[in-house]
């Protein structure tokens, strides 16, 4: 387990022990929670432990907080996202205490940028009140809402069952939550989909930010994931999702009426759904309808940030929905560093200067779905993402979806949620993969066979069979010199085999930069030994279509790596003709690929390519 995923795995029992220090025995030295200061989560973890210390102490009334921080942390404040961070979360908790902050202020002490931050609007003075003691009890009124129930709750919010008085009493769920959003609802109103919750209203009471949604149920995944843990093996049957949801909502909703019915999936409800298939199946299910919430988010700019077990919630009527759109970034604005660790792709926790994308959730919810299945988190160094490893039920091609979602270079990943839905969904009607080609010929059979189950019955095995008897008498004669040729074939799947086994260590090394010049010349040798339009004596024609089809899309990320290691502009455009021209063969060119020899033809002045690879 690397550090970075080890820092993931606990922060929220790191956040929960220094609340409970604070509480108990007065302000603690947030660095005594957080891991060593060579460990490479050490920074992530503070911040967070700094953000929650911002809020207790605003909390108390204390002022000038940020400075004070900044004089305790100095080295935390290099990082400009990490002040970007924390400067907006101060000026945040003193809007709420009805304070008028400067944002040029800010600006100017941090070096900041505080055009987007919301102008300061004066708000109902109130006593101020400790985060962790302060919110509303169940049984209570909290302003038009009777809080029927605690549905869950986090370091800086709380969600209710309630009933709305205002509104005949209807039930919703309601987020209380200490964190001002200006983004959330603009967000929100952009997304209209069966596996997104959608908003009834915002406002604000009190000091709180409060955010109305339909009730539909009282399970999140993470309480699943809880449910399974100590657990030796995994379930064998979609049943015991069934029996996690009504198990939460018979302890903790005895008296809430039956959620509504959503009616865009009448059919798909858990019982005749999830109930029925495998507990593998069911997984990968939820994961193509979450995959399709996101496409949906994503088509519309949206992009989630904090796509974990807790912020998706399975309805009463088995429907998985996205929650939690708080740290949802819009595809035109600029986004602070945000989200959960364990869950982040490898370049956004780096705090990658690329803009945050499709793939990043991609890869979040790849963690999920590796999470679900094996009760374990994977690694975050990209390795070791293989899920048959802790679960034997997950299928070769299934685990090759989660593999690819979890690539650590997101060129190698699943290039939009729209691509992971449909594979997934090919998946489960027993159809061949389309992004990427099937790893195991016998589940390629078996998929075949179920596709056709006339074809395969035993009549028709049968008579297959006799013909066969009779064509192998026929083609004796030319067995012989059929050897020959089965022998070379073998000899050159053998050699591709051993390059599309070791491809993934070496994008692997050169994207943390273990040692990327033996990895990167490694890689060289590879991509113009096997060349399959350039390389001289290797004869791809001994391959199957499907074989040659895997074969250039690989060595079309290969030329791509190496042609970003070239310092030449012409020799690097060269590599990137070369990938493109492998990546055509294949079927598909990534359009990251395509930008990026683009925009190096542009600054050589040299003709760009279209999306077929042709040039313009």
């Amino acid at each position: 387990m690397t550090a970075t995923a080890e820092c993931g795995r606990d922060l929220e029992r790191r956040v929960a022990a220094f609340e409970a220090a604070w509480a108990s025995d007065g302000p603690p030295d947030p660095l005594s929670f957080a891991p060593a200061p060579d460990d490479s989560g050490h920074r992530a973890v503070l911040l967070e432990l700094l953000r929650v210390e911002l809020e207790l102490r605003h909390g108390r009334g204390d002022r000038d907080v940020l400075a004070s921080l900044r004089r305790r942390h100095p080295e935390l404040f290099d990082d400009a996202g990490a002040v970007a961070a924390l400067a907006f979360e101060d000026y945040r908790l003193r809007l709420d205490a009805g304070e008028t902050p400067s944002r040029a202020e800010y600006a100017k002490a941090y070096g900041v940028a505080t055009d987007e931050w919301p102008e300061p609007v004066a708000l109902p003075k109130t006593e101020p009140v400790a985060p962790t003691s302060g919110f509303p009890t169940p049984g209570s009124t909290f302003g038009p809402f009777r809080l029927v129930a605690l549905l869950g709750r986090g370091s800086f919010g709380r969600v209710y069952l309630a009933e709305d008085r205002s509104l005949s009493s209807r039930r919703v769920a309601i987020k209380v939550s200490t964190r001002h959003c200006a983004t959330e609802p603009d967000v929100l109103a952009r997304l209209q989909h069966t596996n997104v919750v959608p908003v009834y209203s915002t406002a604000t009471i009190d000091r709180y930010q409060v955010t109305v949604m339909p009730y539909l149920g009282a399970t999140t995944l993470a309480d699943l994931i809880d449910a399974l843990r100590g657990k030796t093996d995994r379930p064998r049957s979609g049943r015991s999702i069934l029996d996690t949801v009504n198990a939460k909502r018979e302890s903790t909703l005895r008296d809430a009426p039956a959620p509504p019915s959503l009616g865009a999936r009448p059919a798909e409800d858990l019982a005749r759904v999830v109930g029925t298939m495998t507990f593998v199946d069911a997984v990968l299910w939820m994961t193509a309808r979450l995959a399709d919430g996101l496409d949906h988010a994503h088509s519309r700019g949206v992009y989630h940030r904090d796509v974990k077990p807790a912020n998706v919630l399975v309805t009463d009527e088995g429907v998985p929905m996205l929650l939690d759109f708080n740290l949802a970034t819009v595809a035109d604005r600029e986004a602070g560093w945000g989200g959960t660790p364990a869950y982040m792709a490898p370049e956004v926790l780096a705090r990658s200067t690329a803009p945050y994308d499709a793939r990043a959730d991609v890869y979040s919810l790849g963690v999920v779905a590796y999470e679900v299945l094996t009760g374990r988190r994977p690694k975050g160094d990209g390795r070791d993402t293989d899920p048959r490893a802790l679960n034997p039920a997950v299928s070769p091609a299934a685990a090759a979806v989660i593999q690819l979602c979890l690539a650590a270079d997101p060129v190698r990943r699943y290039q939009s949620a729209r691509d992971l839905a449909d594979d997934l969904d090919r998946h489960l009607r027993h159809e061949p993969l389309r992004t990427i080609r099937e790893p195991s010929f016998r589940e390629r059979a078996a998929k075949w066979a179920r596709r056709h189950p006339r074809l395969s019955s035993s009549a028709a095995v049968s008579t297959v069979a006799a013909v066969a008897f009779v064509a192998l008498g026929i083609s004796a004669a030319s067995w012989r010199s059929s050897v020959v040729r089965s022998r070379d074939r073998d000899e050159t799947l053998a050699t591709v085999t051993r390059f599309q086994s070791e491809l993934p260590a070496l994008i692997n090394g050169l994207h943390f930069e273990r040692d990327r010049e033996t990895d990167g010349a490694a890689l060289t040798r590879w991509a113009d030994r096997l060349d399959v339009t350039y390389g001289p004596g290797f004869h791809p024609t001994r391959l199957t279509v499907d074989e040659r089809a895997g074969l250039a899309w690989d060595l079309g990320l290969a030329h791509a790596l190496v042609a970003r290691r070239e310092d030449a502009e012409k020799t690097a455009l060269t590599r990137y003709d070369r990938a493109l021209d492998a990546f055509a063969l294949a079927g598909r060119i990534p359009n990251a690929i395509l930008d990026e020899r683009n925009a190096l033809a542009a600054r050589a002045n040299r003709a760009a390519r279209d999306g077929s690879g042709l040039v313009r």
